[in-house]
């Protein structure tokens, strides 16, 4: 059969890859753990936020989410879900974010953005807001706020939110996304930030879209997991869910390239031989 003709090779091409594609998809999701299936954010750009919703700040008072977006305002709210007894991402992005914040030029805490940090393990309270406040911020930080609730109240939050996440009682840990969900001053949903490391640029992007009442989903979806494995299983610590798909791509990539040489030179030795 004579492949000179560039489309019955293309079309050939197609035909390989997507049977591969296929099957590295679902070699990936084989190999992702059962703690982690299911774990991800799934965007809600424009949705209002539950403000009528019960929780409890580091001090031990007990606020409505509503109180955060006072009417007639119009400062937006970075909000970021997590807990505060997590030795993993979450103690690192909390830290990395009040960082790049301190380089947005243009926007003061407290005055032209609030953050809230707010734990989605019900069993946590008061003490562990302050110490994870006092472990992640600076002593004079201001317009920054740690809420913990009853399970209903986080669930409420984090399902509006589009976060999902999943307890492990064998490790009691959380499988949760690294992220941070830019408000607007309604209430209402306007960006979604990925990974521990946001940028001062990324950010005043963000919150100046959130403060404008521009609701769009995320440029960029790099899932960053937050969980660590149990030792005594001999598991690996830590897990980027998207080495899993990127291992994936890689195989399939690197079979069509296979397959695109041969074709290549089967076109030379059929011109060759006419």
């Amino acid at each position: 059969m004579s492949l000179r003709r560039p489309g019955i090779v293309h079309a050939v091409l197609a035909l390989v890859a997507i049977p591969l594609w296929g099957a590295a998809s679902t070699a990936a999701a084989q190999r992702t753990p059962p703690a982690l299936r299911g774990i991800g954010v799934d965007e809600h750009p424009g949705q209002a936020l539950p403000l009528d919703q019960k929780l409890v700040d580091e001090a031990g008072r007990t606020v409505p989410l509503g109180r955060f977006f006072p009417s007639g305002e119009s400062s937006p709210v970075l909000l970021v879900p997590g807990y505060f007894r997590c030795r993993m991402l979450c103690g690192v992005l909390a830290p990395r974010l009040y960082q790049a914040l301190q380089s947005v030029d243009g926007w003061e805490p407290g005055r032209d953005y609030r953050v809230i940090l707010f734990s989605i393990d019900p069993r946590e309270g008061p003490d562990d807001a302050a110490a994870r406040r006092k472990q992640a911020l600076d002593a004079d930080a201001r317009g920054w706020t740690l809420l913990t609730g009853s399970e209903e109240s986080v669930k409420t939050l984090a399902s509006a939110v589009g976060f999902q996440y999943r307890y492990d009682p064998t490790t009691d840990q959380y499988a949760h996304a690294a992220i941070v969900v830019a408000v607007s001053p309604d209430g209402s949903i306007a960006r979604y930030l990925y990974g521990v490391n946001p940028s001062p640029d990324s950010l005043g992007v963000a919150l100046a879209a959130a403060r404008d009442h521009e609701s769009a989903g995320s440029l960029e979806q790099v899932l960053l997991l937050c969980f660590r494995f149990n030792p005594a299983l001999r598991r690996h610590a830590g897990l980027l869910a998207n080495v899993l798909r990127g291992g994936a791509v890689a195989i399939l990539l690197g079979l069509a390239g296979v397959f695109v040489f041969a074709a290549r030179r089967a076109l030379g030795t059929g011109g060759r031989a006419a």
